[in-house]
């Protein structure tokens, strides 16, 4: 086998793969359902979740986690540059929505 086959080999294996991990976690609480990647309770609040869960704010802490889940995937859906970078490009900042 030539090393030119064998690169584009793991080129077509990375793009596959690539493709498929994109696939999953842009998928409806891609992030949120899967535990290798899930954004938990930032280590600092973690110890006032269960008080705040006891006095009735359970739905509040919940929504926030789901909203820090729900970031990442939108960043997935983000305008790139040709080069695959970031683009800020049609996205408003000051509604805190993208």
């Amino acid at each position: 086998m030539t090393d030119a086959k064998i690169g584009s080999g793991l080129q077509e294996a990375l793009k596959v793969g690539s493709e498929n991990a994109v696939g999953q976690t842009s998928a409806g609480d891609g992030f949120l359902r899967n535990q290798a990647i899930k954004i938990l309770m930032p280590e600092s609040l973690r110890n006032i979740e269960r008080p705040l869960r006891l006095v009735g704010y359970g739905p509040q802490i919940d929504e926030f986690v789901v909203g820090m889940n729900a970031q990442p995937k939108m960043r997935c859906l983000l305008p790139r540059t040709s080069s695959g970078k970031l683009s800020a490009r049609g996205v408003s900042t000051t509604s805190g929505r993208f």
